[in-house]
């Protein structure tokens, strides 16, 4: 959910009073004022287990955006300023982060600038997650679990693995989905992400896991998940409400039972 939405929020925490889900993954808005932070609370009020997912590139905060001091590293520490606080405030259990993206043939300088923010900010709370190949022109940082391993340099308490991601990685690549996934074993992986995507696709487009144009390789991701019963998944379903997320969960769960 959007840290914006609260009436979306308290609809899903429903579901979580029910059963039917374990957790809600909170994404946060780097917004400030009074407002903002009653929506917190009042999220906090509701007394769900929350996964923070810290503001990333789409909402201007690239944490490889370069040396501190500039623009773009005030944007960063604003949003990391608000990003601990809502941690707090939420009591969320893990802070999901995106290491950021970089112009063609800058890589070097993005991995420079993502180690410079590790050492500024640490938290036991941070999960690094993998992300798609690119976004228009720019490229990605940390896509594969090799490439995670390396930024992340020890400096993290674990991994997000987000399996539509990983499609889209290895749709870019021309490289095995499932190579790439057991490369994932070798990592602290402390949370997924799920969704669906199309077959080939290099963009991540959160569909529903029962799409029909899902081609995600649902056998491997299932087999995972299976093989590693203590990590929670959050599906992420782009402008899905409760009635549909109560669908998804069941569909999750057929899933992992059956494939």
């Amino acid at each position: 959910m959007k840290s914006t939405d609260l009436p979306g929020f308290l609809s899903l925490a429903g579901l979580c009073a029910e059963g039917v889900v374990g957790h809600l993954q909170v994404l946060l808005y780097p917004e400030s004022g009074a407002e903002a932070r009653a929506r917190l609370e009042a999220m906090a009020a509701a007394g769900v287990a929350v996964i923070l997912h810290a503001p990333h590139h789409l909402h201007g905060v690239n944490l490889s955006a370069g040396t501190f001091g500039t623009a773009s590293a005030r944007q960063v520490e604003d949003a990391m300023a608000r990003t601990f606080e809502a941690a707090d405030l939420l009591r969320a259990c893990a802070i999901v982060l995106h290491a950021g993206e970089y112009a063609p043939g800058r890589r070097e300088e993005a991995v420079a600038a993502f180690s410079e923010f590790l050492d500024r900010y640490r938290d036991p709370r941070f999960l690094l997650e993998n992300l798609p190949p690119h976004r228009g022109h720019m490229q990605m940082l940390g896509c594969t679990a090799p490439e995670l391993q390396e930024i992340a340099s020890g400096r993290v308490a674990g991994f997000c693995l987000d399996f539509a991601h990983l499609h889209c990685t290895a749709s870019a690549s021309a490289q095995p989905f499932r190579g790439l996934l057991a490369g994932f074993g070798t990592l602290p992986v402390r949370l997924h992400h799920l969704s669906g995507t199309p077959a080939g696709s290099t963009v991540d487009r959160h569909l529903p896991l029962d799409h029909p144009e899902n081609g995600l390789d649902l056998p491997a991701v299932m087999g995972w998940i299976r093989a590693h019963p203590g990590i929670p998944t959050s599906l992420e379903l782009h402008g899905a409400g409760s009635s549909e997320y109560r669908t998804q969960a069941a569909v999750f769960a057929r899933l992992v039972a059956s494939l």
